[in-house]
Order: structure tokens, then C-alpha cells, then sequence
């Protein structure tokens, strides 16, 4: 019995990572998707309305655009994490 509780439970967390990856593009995918001009780094003018106003927060070097590094950086890291509670979190949202 105990091997057939761990199959579902792999089974059910392969269907939920699969479903999940379905809903929302990866970190990498939302930063190749933006830079339309494919230099591989992302300008303000690149970004969508919403993203535009954490631009200064994910430019870490302040060299006037965003690698894809310091893009998954601040999508994957505390950078994100809000500290003040009137604050709204929007998942799904990148720089939101």
C-alpha cells in the first residue's frame, strides 16, 4: 500500500508541475519574449507597461539595461519579496 501512496503522489506532482508550467512562461522565456530586437538584453522600451517601473531595481550594474541574468536574478530571488504589508504581490506578473 505504502508504494501506491508514493506513485500518486509522484503522478500527482508530474500533472501539477506539467499544468503549471502551461499557465505562465519561465523566467527565460518572459525575457527572450521581450527583447524584440534579440541584442539579449532588455531596454525599458522592451518591457511591458507594468514591468517599466521596477526597471532601476533589475538593472543591478545601472548600465542602462537588463542581462538575463540580473532578469532571472530579480524574478527568483528576495528581491521580490515584499517587506511592506499595504503592498499588493501579483504572481505571474515579471517586475509587477
Amino acid at each position: 500500500m505504502g508504494k501506491l501512496k508514493v506513485l500518486f503522489f509522484l503522478s500527482f506532482v508530474l500533472v501539477f508541475g506539467l499544468y503549471a508550467q502551461t499557465q505562465s512562461p519561465s523566467f527565460q522565456q518572459s525575457f527572450f519574449i521581450w527583447d524584440t530586437n534579440k541584442d539579449n538584453v532588455l531596454t525599458i522600451s522592451e518591457l511591458p507597461e507594468y514591468a517599466k517601473r521596477n526597471f532601476n531595481r533589475v538593472d543591478q550594474n545601472k548600465n542602462g539595461s537588463i542581462s538575463l541574468a540580473e532578469h532571472i536574478l530579480f524574478l527568483s530571488s528576495k528581491n521580490g519579496k515584499v517587506e511592506n504589508k499595504d503592498l499588493q504581490i501579483i504572481h505571474n506578473l515579471p517586475y509587477a
